[in-house]
């Protein structure tokens, strides 16, 4: 490199010796839920957060390399089989999403599956990047 960073801010990605511009936050709210029925939904609410320093477009997506018997996952009534994306969240700023999951049609056990909340611009590169 030419020169030494030494401080400032920085995003997408953030580099060292700087202080991020977007931080994306997701945290379950109000109670987990129980055990369903066989064919009632699991719902529950996520709060979804800038805790950076400037606005920021942020993604929720579900990555489905696990899902091998069919999960359903919706957020706010739409797919997570591709990213949503939030165009702008301000600092401290919280969104509360639905989150709804519904079994497969063939099992009733299935193998846990992460819920990805990061920045929009991370997209541009495969989740393995």
């Amino acid at each position: 490199f030419v020169f030494h960073t030494a401080g400032g801010m920085s995003k997408c990605p953030n580099e060292v010796g700087t202080a991020r511009r977007e931080i994306p936050s997701v945290k379950i709210k109000g109670s987990r839920p129980g055990i369903p029925l066989p064919d009632q939904p699991i719902l529950f609410k996520v709060e979804l957060t800038n805790e950076g320093l400037s606005p920021s477009a942020f993604e929720i997506f579900t990555d489905h390399r696990t899902n091998e018997n069919g999960l359903l996952h919706l957020a706010n009534g739409d797919t997570l089989t591709v990213p949503q994306q939030y165009d702008r969240i301000d600092p401290g700023e919280s969104i509360l999403t639905t989150i709804q999951i519904d079994r497969g049609p063939e099992s009733y056990d299935f193998s846990s599956f992460p819920l990805i909340f990061r920045s929009a611009c991370e997209g541009l590169n495969n989740i393995g990047d």
